[in-house]
């Protein structure tokens, strides 16, 4: 199903992510720049009021607050560059900072702010009901109670309103009529509703917000039904969760109008009826939630056009008839979940065969019959899955012999499926002789899948790299590089060397890593290596081609991975070894959306490895030299060697600065490998290199950084008219959002693993920057 740990948990990141993003932005717009003439006391007196308030800051985020600095330096204050008033068109930033107290009512005194970020701290009481100027206001994650101020209908310049994960209740009374410049509206998590017939009637209201993306009302106490109007709703909305409500009645078939949702979560609700035919219309879908919610009828052969579909859920309804064979076209399918309904018949070929199906497939606890589909285009196309739960059904026949080939495979569940009786042997890294009867399908399930997590979680071994690649050989390698020649090296480092190849028949290019086993720690790496690359699979992360362990023409141990070549070489060269565009070698560098890609990228990688694994993976060498190009500049992590055993054993020549980067307490964290992504994104901006000489007593690229921001941004940026292109006057407009990028790098720095920032935020922070410089 889609909960708060699957698909919900999205939808707090983007929230957070969005408003945190705009947060930034929003107030790098409205800085300006000069000199205060004098103090405004209306607005010193406010916020020291403010101050007094908070009854306890533990990160000392208002140390800054006193007479020793103007009130416009003060942590966390924007103010007019024109008038030098927080009252003028300037922004109060507080987020993440655990204050705790009462929000306090002097805070409405700053009447014509127009940003108030108070998210993720522990504040009680209730919203000011005079701050009508503001564009964004967010107070996500609090503590905050009582209904939502029907003042806020009045905030007609409002484009973010974030109030989720707090304890608001009652009706929602606002008006979102006036509010047409809204895009985000988030009350996720609260109390809101009363389970009664109108606690929905505001929803007609948001028809008007014309330029609405997100909405999210789900896990709250919201009953009634779904308006019709739901269908009239912004044509550019993208996310919109209902779930976990205590909704009823059908589903609008208006619904299928929203053509532009990449994301639909109703799960846990009590509606009636069946899926809309319409939503066959939603063709930019990709993930879908209609679990646990009453649902019944034919799942519609419509489904098949959400060809951008990866996870679907729709588990424990009442769905009749047969598996649509429709879903056979989703090629992009990692997840696929019908368990608990009332489907009955054979499973299509094209369905269960879905090469893309990556993570779960679960048919379980249904009426489905027939042969478990066996050999090439069904149950053994799907290498890659992970999850397969058959059990409670009315099978027949014997048990796959193609599930061999399902070498991710880490639970299995066939019992209670009435396969044949006759004895079968198969093999998952193990042979098994299959007990006879039912009682043996479940202890087979039972074993292979104690050995299958036994095997996942266990130390790595040379048999587990040859079940997940294939092992070519030494003497093709040799002739792939031309005997390891020097011609053909393209890197070195303490673990071997890089060499490209051309790899025959098919003249592939690769890269071949071979590791000099005569260093020190070498051997662990490259098992290291290998258990990480076994069990994981993300488009920005190196592919691997092959392996080879055996003995070279002298009887020497070798070993060496073969990876997709990757054209553009590494990210350091392009930032510390190529010059800026135009100079007179023309010699080559990157822009400004190249750079912001590329985090992207990095970014999405550390997302998967950190919080899409079973287990999270830590990479720990997060570094320029880790991170290749392809052909059109996508950036993919490589190098695993320290993954799993940075405590064992650290590659002394890496710039991770200690161990304890990575360790909150006692434990290993993925706090080091944020850390890593910061430096990395203020690395990649400023062109400085954290190892340089300048970083010394107690200077780091960081601490350089922090204290440039914000009016210092373009000055420390690499090559900044390179970078934004054109002349200075176009580079100034764009200074914006090279302050919002810097204040990510530094968030995720922080010396503090605690405090930094979530590598999901930081991800969709920069993908919303670069979707505000594509609309600009």
């Amino acid at each position: 199903m889609i909960n708060l740990s699957q698909f919900q948990l999205s939808f707090c990141i983007a929230a957070f992510l969005w408003t945190m993003c705009m947060a930034l932005l929003l107030e790098a717009t409205l800085t300006g720049v000069g000199t205060a003439s004098g103090e405004n006391e209306t607005d010193r007196l406010a916020l020291l009021a403010i101050k007094t308030q908070i009854t306890d800051a533990p990160l000392r985020a208002m140390s800054s607050w006193n007479d020793s600095l103007h009130f416009c330096q003060w942590q966390g204050v924007s103010c007019s560059g024109r008038h030098q008033r927080v009252t003028f068109h300037r922004a109060i930033n507080l987020s993440n900072n655990s204050f705790q107290g009462e929000v306090p009512p002097e805070i409405g005194r700053l009447f014509r702010m127009q940003i108030l970020n108070l998210t993720n701290n522990w504040l009680e009481g209730q919203i000011p009901s005079n701050l009508l100027n503001l564009r964004l206001f967010s107070v996500h994650v609090n503590r905050l109670s009582g209904p939502i101020p029907v003042s806020l209908s009045n905030t007609s310049n409002l484009e973010i309103l974030d109030l989720s994960s707090n304890k608001f209740s009652g009706m929602v009374a606002i008006n979102f009529g006036n509010l047409h410049n809204l895009r985000r509206l988030a009350v996720f998590s609260n109390y809101l509703g009363s389970g009664e017939a109108n606690d929905l009637s505001f929803v007609s209201s948001l028809t008007n917000c014309t330029r609405l993306k997100i909405l999210f009302l789900s896990d709250n106490n919201f009953g009634g039904v779904l308006p019709y109007s739901l269908g009239n709703l912004s044509t550019q909305l993208q996310w919109l969760s209902f779930a976990a409500n205590q909704i009823s009645g059908n589903i609008p078939t208006g619904i299928g109008n929203l053509v532009n949702l990449i994301a639909l979560d109703m799960h846990k609700n009590q509606f009636t009826g069946s899926i809309p035919t319409s939503n066959g219309n939603l063709h930019k879908l990709q993930e879908v939630g209609f679990d646990k919610t009453k649902l019944s009828g034919v799942i519609p052969s419509s489904i098949g056009n959400l060809t951008l579909l990866n996870q679907l859920w729709l588990e424990e309804n009442n769905f009749q008839g047969s598996v649509p064979s429709t879903l056979g076209n989703c090629h992009n399918l990692i997840l696929l979940h019908l368990y608990g309904n009332n489907l009955s018949g054979d499973i299509p070929r094209g369905v269960i065969g879905l090469s893309s199906l990556a993570k779960s497939l679960s048919l379980a606890r249904n009426s489905l019959s027939g042969l478990l589909p066996l050999g090439s285009g069904s149950l053994g196309s799907c290498i890659r899955l992970e999850r397969l739960y058959m059990y409670d059904n009315s099978f027949g026949g014997d048990i796959p012999h193609s599930l061999n080939t399902l070498r991710g495979l880490e639970e299995l569940d066939l019992s209670h499926s009435n396969p044949s009786e006759e004895k079968q042997k198969m093999s998952l890294g193990l042979k098994l002789t299959i007990p006879v009867g039912l009682s043996g399908i479940i202890l087979m399930s039972c074993i292979i899948l104690r050995r299958l997590k036994k095997v996942s979680k266990g130390q790595p071994s040379e048999s587990l790299l040859q079940d997940r690649f294939m092992n070519i050989s030494y003497g093709l390698l040799v002739k792939a590089t031309d005997g390891f020649s020097s011609a053909h090296l393209i890197g070195t480092g303490s673990f071997g060397s890089v060499y490209k190849g051309i790899l025959h028949p098919n003249e592939t290019v690769i890269a071949v890593k071979v590791f000099n086993l005569q260093n020190r720690g070498v051997s662990k790496s490259f098992m290291a290596e290998c258990e990480a690359l076994r069990n994981i699979r993300h488009r920005n992360l190196v592919k691997i081609i092959t392996a080879c362990s055996s003995v070279d023409f002298h009887g020497n141990d070798f070993k060496a991975l073969v990876y997709e070549y990757m054209p553009n070489g590494s990210l350091e060269t392009w930032l510390h070894q190529f010059a800026p565009v135009g100079n007179a070698h023309g010699q080559r560098s990157l822009n400004l959306l190249q750079r912001l890609n590329i985090a992207i990228d990095v970014g999405s990688a550390l997302d998967y490895l950190h919080n899409q694994c079973q287990d999270p993976n830590i990479h720990f060498d997060i570094k320029p030299s880790n991170v290749l190009l392809d052909n059109d500049k996508n950036a993919h992590v490589g190098d695993f060697g320290l993954a799993r055993f940075l405590h064992h054993h650290i590659n002394e020549n890496s710039h991770i600065q200690t161990s304890s980067v990575y360790s909150m307490g006692s434990d290993l964290s993925t706090q080091g490998d944020v850390y890593s992504h910061g430096i990395l994104l203020l690395e990649m901006f400023t062109g400085k290199n954290p190892t340089d000489d300048m970083f010394n007593d107690g200077l780091s690229l960081h601490k350089f950084v922090d204290m440039a921001l914000p009016g210092g941004a373009t000055e420390i940026v690499d090559h900044v008219r390179t970078l934004l292109g054109g002349e200075e006057e176009e580079a100034a407009s764009f200074s914006i959002y090279l302050i919002s990028i810097l204040r990510i790098g530094v968030a995720c720095s922080k010396e503090s693993p605690r405090g930094r920032m979530d590598i999901c935020d930081a991800v969709l922070e920069v993908h919303s920057i670069k979707d505000m410089i594509d609309e600009t």
